[in-house]
């Protein structure tokens, strides 16, 4: 992340549509602490590997709601 400019370049961890994740429980461990990192950054911009870009508050928004739904 562009510390100056506030830009993700999020691959294919997190973007603005269905994320899809491996169903290895060993994996999942792993995700998690990723996206919860990722939600920490002060993101500005994102560009994601899927979709169209979108802002830090959508960033927030879609972490905090797959951590919701992962029960994290």
């Amino acid at each position: 992340m562009g510390k100056a400019t506030g830009l993700l370049i999020s691959g294919d961890i997190v973007y603005d549509g269905a994320l899809i994740e491996s169903d290895d429980p060993s994996e999942m461990e792993h995700y998690v602490a990723s996206m919860k990192r990722l939600l920490e950054l002060p993101v500005q911009t994102v560009h994601g590997g899927h979709f169209p870009s979108y802002d830090g508050a959508r960033h927030s928004e879609i972490i905090t709601k797959w951590l919701r739904d992962k029960g994290a």
